[in-house]
């Protein structure tokens, strides 16, 4: 597993800025079509189920929400990629430079791509499914010969706050104000471990499957991120940006890859 990503998805491009001298810059990324008129203006997709309303904006970042009795229930959960490298002293994030090929806008799509080329000629292919059970996120990235550094990709699943509890709160009122609220981790033996919406649980590797309950009231996410052949057998990770609370959020289900090994799948199941 890529030990690098662990802390660096959500901020690549501020990472890489604090390390390097800063340089203007007036690159602006390529849009995916989308609608032009009506209510969904600045998507490129929307797919809608009797749980949750799935949205992919122009800007390539797909947002879940979770319904209830056809009105939306707490936050959306987020999908999105990030490219990058290291050249063995910063982490550099990528620049994407054209869109090659991508489904035209659509509603109730059963499935997306698109393809990028990115500013060191790498081509990042992003694969979307859509189904009344959930969304299917894949990808992969293409090196051109030659290339010094490796590229990554990496996307990730992220869940923001549910709650805004101050710093302060004792323990046992935090449980109190999330009560039923829990997020389970399934390990590839299948070994399960539940925690409270309290914990505050740092970054770990091999998670097979995880579990979130609690902020959109009688819905659960189930995130499966199952081994593959062609993902070298390997399992999906978890973050924690500042091994906050989970009440706080920001905190991600995540897959990781390289031009040699394929991330494989990130499903959302919503139910």
């Amino acid at each position: 597993m890529h030990r690098l990503m662990l802390t660096l998805i959500p901020c690549l491009v501020l990472c890489a800025r604090a390390q390097e001298p800063v340089t203007p810059t007036t690159h602006v990324p390529p849009k995916l079509n989308g609608f032009t008129t009506g209510k969904w203006v600045g998507m490129n997709a929307v797919f809608q189920s009797k749980n949750f309303d799935a949205m992919l904006s122009t800007d390539r970042v797909l947002s879940i929400q979770p319904k209830v009795d056809g009105k939306p229930n707490g936050e959306p959960v987020v999908m999105r990629f990030s490219i990058y490298y290291s050249n063995g002293k910063h982490t550099v994030a990528s620049k994407l430079m054209t869109i090659e090929r991508q489904s035209p806008p659509a509603m109730q799509p059963s499935r997306v791509e698109f393809q990028g080329v990115f500013d060191r000629k790498e081509k990042c292919s992003i694969r979307i499914l859509f189904s009344d059970a959930g969304v299917t996120f894949s990808g992969d990235v293409k090196d051109p010969p030659k290339l010094q550094f490796p590229t990554v990709i990496t996307y990730s699943l992220t869940f923001g706050p549910s709650h805004q509890i101050p710093t302060e709160t004792p323990i046992e009122e935090m449980k109190k104000l999330t009560e039923g609220y829990t997020v389970k981790f399934i390990e590839p033996n299948r070994q399960a471990k539940l925690h409270g919406y309290w914990d505050a649980v740092p970054t770990r590797a091999n998670v097979a499957e995880g579990q979130v309950i609690g902020p959109w009231g009688p819905r659960r996410l189930s995130i499966e991120m199952p081994a593959t052949r062609e993902n070298a057998s390997r399992w999906g990770g978890f973050t924690n940006y500042s091994v906050h609370r989970f009440f706080k959020g920001a905190w991600a289900f995540y897959r990781t890859g390289t031009d040699k090994i394929i991330p494989g799948p990130l499903t959302l199941r919503v139910d």
